[in-house]
């Protein structure tokens, strides 16, 4: 079982993501990287760890089930 507070950062981060993804592909397709970079760190999809959806369990996930293993 994860900490609760790994859970609770992982979830503000989903929302973070959802929340600039239309904005970071805009400046991505125009090639504007200082404006990429003005960006919240978070809103970088790459910085999520993806987690179980019962545990919150970081490694030995499996995207197509939710679950680790």
């Amino acid at each position: 079982m994860a900490k609760k507070s790994k859970i609770a950062k992982a979830k503000k981060q989903m929302a973070m993501i959802e929340k600039y993804a239309d904005k970071r592909q805009e400046l991505k397709a125009a090639g504007d990287r200082t404006a990429l970079a003005k960006l919240p760190r978070d809103s970088n999809p790459n910085r999520l760890r993806l987690r179980d959806q019962t545990e919150g369990r970081p490694r030995g996930y499996m995207r197509k089930f939710g679950m680790s293993r």
